[in-house]
């Protein structure tokens, strides 16, 4: 009898040690995952901590002379046994999809440079660009190897606000210096392989080659950028001029008609154009996006 009172104590005892151990664990835990949030590998010791300590005391539970759960109990085990396998198998299963998209990622191979030679035929005076026709018949060349080799490309429209006051107050003169600079800004912010074009007095195209949706969406970001932060002056010594720009891109995927990504770009400008300065809207054909400065 009392070998029987002691075991019942001591099974008694486990018990609520058990109980304030998992009630700890848990608050444990969950300041844990708070931490963890900063820090992915201490939240991944605090799991594998946690099932470490959950198998040895189901061990000890198991090995423990004449220890006899009731229905409920092993039932509840079931249970928490069942939660833990799926559990456990899902994050598994993310991970290794995670590795799997990675490594694919890694093995694919990157978008080879459209094979194109931009034509420079004729150019705009002031600024030694090439000018709209050079423009239309590029970008017609552009998506023409797009179609061929099934690579994407894109398109950035480029509007300086307000040109025609500067000219008035610059003159002529004054505002052709302003447009090589707003020129060579541009060009700094492309790729060796982009093109810069000069459409009309106050606007610019530019031509982006081999470009996923996301290197696009960059490049475009990368030119707003480039006249939002520069200090422009009409000379060297001169006052400084405030500039802003409107700006419209688009997608242009293979079998693209050049009509098609001009009204796109176009749009997505005009979008820009209505919203105020330095204002970037990108169109995929289907909708058009207003992208944020940072």
């Amino acid at each position: 009898m009392v070998w029987a009172w002691a075991i019942a104590t001591l099974l008694l005892a486990s018990g609520l040690g058990f109980l304030a151990g998992m009630t700890y664990a848990n608050r444990s835990a969950d300041r844990g995952f708070r931490k963890a949030l900063k820090a992915i590998s201490s939240l991944y010791a605090l799991a594998m901590d946690s099932l470490d300590k959950a198998q040895h005391l189901s061990s000890l539970l198991e090995n423990y002379p004449d220890a006899a759960l009731t229905t409920d109990q092993v039932d509840q085990l079931e249970t928490k046994r069942g939660s833990l396998v799926e559990t456990v198998s899902r994050l598994v299963t993310k991970q290794r999809e995670g590795m799997a998209r990675q490594l694919e990622a890694k093995l694919k191979p990157k978008p080879m440079p459209l094979p194109l030679e931009w034509q420079r035929k004729s150019l705009d005076p002031a600024t030694n660009l090439p000018d709209r026709n050079m423009f239309n018949a590029n970008l017609r060349a552009m998506l023409k190897a797009g179609a061929d080799t099934d690579l994407a490309s894109g398109l950035l429209l480029v509007t300086i606000d307000r040109r025609e006051q500067l000219k008035s107050r610059f003159g002529i003169r004054g505002v052709d210096d302003f447009d090589k600079g707003v020129a060579a800004v541009i060009a700094r912010a492309v790729r060796e392989q982009d093109l810069v074009c000069r459409l009309t007095e106050d606007s610019f195209g530019i031509l982006f080659p081999s470009v996923d949706g996301d290197a696009g969406q960059k490049l475009a970001q990368a030119v707003r950028n480039s006249i939002r932060y520069h200090t422009f002056r009409l000379h060297d010594i001169g006052p400084e001029v405030l500039v802003t720009a409107s700006f419209g891109y688009t997608a242009c995927t293979p079998n693209d008609r050049a009509e098609t990504v001009l009204a796109q770009a176009g749009d997505a400008l005009a979008r820009s154009s209505r919203r105020g300065r330095n204002q970037l809207h990108l169109s995929d054909g289907a909708s058009v996006v207003h992208m944020a400065t940072a």
